[in-house]
């Protein structure tokens, strides 16, 4: 007599208890969500996106916390391996800060180009929202080369050291850090 397969349905969420007391039930997963009553992998990971001017760690995390406070600002901690020897790991305090509108004094433009100069193009960034003297509304950044931006738009006046406004993209959180070296056997 041949066998029949039959679906169980199992449902979503992961329960507490003995294999024994939860039959037909999800007891332990990693790195899994249930999406639609199925059990499905969680896809992968994805970077926080940083500045560029960003602080950097030592070495890999081992542990790590976030939260707000009261005012609603993002916290967070990170403790990493450490290394050398003895191989201290080191405690990372950041907030998350939103990036602030800037202003830029030494803009040079040319009429009918997509191209500007500045003198330090460090603090710009692809994305970033331009505004000027002779530059078009709804104009983004959309290369950075050392003292030339490259913009979405062309630029329809010919101006030497105009000011520019640059509003960051979201997307330009900046982590503000405090490094606090840990003493003692130091380990995460």
């Amino acid at each position: 007599m041949a066998k029949q397969l039959q679906e169980v349905q199992i449902p979503p969420g992961f329960v507490d208890g003995t294999a024994r007391e939860i039959k037909q039930r999800w007891l332990k997963g990693n790195l899994v969500r249930f999406r639609d009553g199925r059990l499905r992998p969680i896809g992968g990971w994805s970077t926080f996106p940083l500045s560029r001017h960003s602080e950097t760690l030592d070495s890999a995390v081992r542990g790590h916390l976030q939260w707000r406070n009261n005012a609603g600002v993002g916290l967070l901690a990170l403790g990493t391996a450490g290394s050398g020897n003895p191989n201290y790991g080191k405690l990372y305090a950041f907030e998350v800060a939103s990036p602030a509108t800037f202003t830029d004094s030494t803009a040079d433009t040319t009429s009918g180009s997509d191209q500007i100069t500045v003198d330090d193009g460090t603090n710009f960034e692809v994305g970033d929202i331009i505004t000027g003297a002779g530059i078009p509304d709804a104009t983004t950044i959309t290369a950075v080369s050392t003292n030339t931006l490259t913009l979405s738009n062309n630029a329809t006046a010919t101006a030497t050291n105009i000011t520019v406004t640059v509003t960051p993209t979201l997307s330009r959180q900046r982590l503000r850090c405090d490094t606090i070296r840990l003493s003692g056997n130091g380990r995460f």
